[in-house]
């Protein structure tokens, strides 16, 4: 006899988002990363990675003249 049992996760998904976010600054900060890069694209310029490559190539530049 098989017997299943359903279970329903519930979690706050919000919080644990914001724990994401909040490890991604602590390690990702030295590189540019900051969470108001993350979620509403009104606010989002590009992606964090786009944004620190440009600003190395622009320290090139500037290096190279």
């Amino acid at each position: 006899m098989t017997v299943r049992i359903r279970v329903e996760l519930n979690y706050d998904k919000e919080k644990y988002r914001e724990m994401i976010l909040d490890a991604a600054e602590t390690v990702l900060g030295t590189f540019g990363f900051d969470r108001t890069m993350y979620g509403d694209s009104n606010k989002r310029k590009g992606k964090w990675w786009q944004e620190l490559i440009h600003e190395r190539e622009k320290d090139i530049q500037t290096e190279v003249i």
